[in-house]
């Protein structure tokens, strides 16, 4: 009884293609339309730590204007964890102001859209992570 179950299970299929990277090394889906090739959607994180640790960066897009930002989010998260303000993305809008707004209209319009890319940053470079602030932030997030 015990070696026909076993057979059994070594012939089950799967339904789901696997997924293959590019050249660059992003996962893209297999099997995309026409033969192309489309980099994956942005994983459902939460922290800026996280995006940071993975490669994404955070796109921040004013919605009156539409002046866009690209930040890095290695640099973002040093400057928050500095100014003791949240690590949680869904926050990260409410601390944000189009600097375009503020200095046309001189108005700061609040909470611009945010959506994760991998874009490199735009702007003004900000103050990267030091080594040892890295690796504080890494055993930080293990606990």
């Amino acid at each position: 009884m015990m070696g026909k179950h076993r057979a059994r299970r070594a012939n089950v299929r799967y339904s789901f293609r696997m997924r293959e990277s590019d050249d660059a090394g992003r996962k893209v889906a297999a099997g995309a339309a026409g033969g192309e090739r489309r980099e994956r959607a942005p994983p459902a994180l939460r922290s800026i730590f996280e995006a940071a640790r993975r490669g994404w960066n955070v796109k921040l897009t004013c919605w009156q204007c539409g002046h866009v930002r690209i930040l890095d989010s290695a640099a973002l998260w040093l400057r928050m964890s500095l100014k003791d303000l949240p690590d949680d993305l869904r926050e990260l809008p409410r601390y944000c102001k189009c600097t375009r707004c503020r200095d046309e209209r001189n108005e700061g319009i609040n909470r611009p859209r945010l959506t994760l890319c991998r874009d490199a940053p735009t702007g003004e470079p900000m103050k990267m992570p030091t080594a040892r602030q890295w690796k504080e932030g890494l055993r930080w997030q293990r606990r």
